[in-house]
């Protein structure tokens, strides 16, 4: 299992709709304003990597392209009309990949308990006496550690077995 901010999806997502509603005279290159289309696409297709979306990631050839052609222009350089329409094309043809793919994924989420999750899940020596924990022989310890999880899992059983 691995931990995600929900927020690199939320950034992502950012990304994507920014590319889709590109329009002519956007700034390919770094703007005063922070916006620019060359790296929205650097941090989408970043991202496609980063959160392990792999299909979408190899129907992105074709954006990556138009990245490699963008990074070529003056620093200075607006989107053209033409430019404009192959981005929001390819980014109407990613989405629909790109939603096809997460149709496949679940996220779970873990609700608060009586102790905080983050402490049940990466620090159950907090909930002891300060150094109680490491008193303990390595697999005391570890199997402490396997019990917080199961607890922020609500796998009560299989707490109550890794505790005993």
């Amino acid at each position: 299992m691995i931990s995600k901010p929900i927020f690199d999806y939320y950034f992502f997502g950012t990304a994507l709709r920014y590319l889709q509603d590109a329009q002519v005279g956007w700034p390919i290159h770094n703007s005063e304003a922070g916006m620019y289309v060359l790296g929205n696409i650097k941090r989408f297709l970043d991202n496609l990597a980063h959160l392990d979306l792999q299909v979408t990631q190899r129907a992105a050839i074709a954006l990556d392209s138009l990245a490699k052609q963008l990074e070529q222009s003056p620093k200075d350089s607006l989107l053209t009309a033409e430019q404009a329409l192959k981005l929001t094309t390819e980014m109407d043809q990613l989405r629909r990949t790109l939603e096809a793919e997460l149709k496949g994924f679940v996220a779970y989420v873990v609700t608060p308990k009586r102790y905080e999750v983050s402490k049940l899940l990466k620090d159950v020596s907090s909930l002891f006496t300060p150094g109680t924990l490491n008193k303990l022989p390595p697999l005391a310890q570890q199997d402490l550690g396997e019990a917080g999880k199961c607890i922020a899992f609500e796998r009560a059983t299989a707490s109550a077995f890794n505790l005993l």
